[in-house]
């Protein structure tokens, strides 16, 4: 007894582009929105540091949200003189959920 298999269709050659893409959007909706979030909760006394926040995407997978603000980082970690009011580190945690429920989906399309 002998077993034939005839491929019809091949989606293997475009399936790793198309997850790429896809995983590439949600990386960059993701860093959009911890941008967002980190502006929504940055303190504001001249606005400089609010609107200083912005999205860089270094490659299809890797987004930096940051300021090039140089006392961000005190007002995020606070000094031995002043109190931290985080902004950057709760809008990325608020957004982990949400980026591993988008990629879970991913990986469920793919089953």
């Amino acid at each position: 007894m002998s077993i034939v298999v005839e491929i019809k269709f091949n989606r293997f050659p475009t399936l790793g582009a198309d997850m790429r893409r896809v995983v590439s959007e949600v990386v960059r909706k993701t860093a959009f929105d911890v941008e967002a979030g980190t502006k929504q909760r940055a303190p504001v006394d001249t606005g400089l540091l609010r609107n200083s926040y912005n999205t860089q995407m270094e490659s299809e997978l890797t987004a930096v949200v940051g300021t090039d603000v140089e006392y961000a980082v005190f007002q995020e970690f606070g000094t031995h003189k002043m109190a931290a009011q985080p902004h950057l580190t709760p809008a990325a945690e608020a957004e982990r959920q949400p980026f591993i429920a988008a990629l879970t989906q991913i990986e469920r399309m793919l089953k």
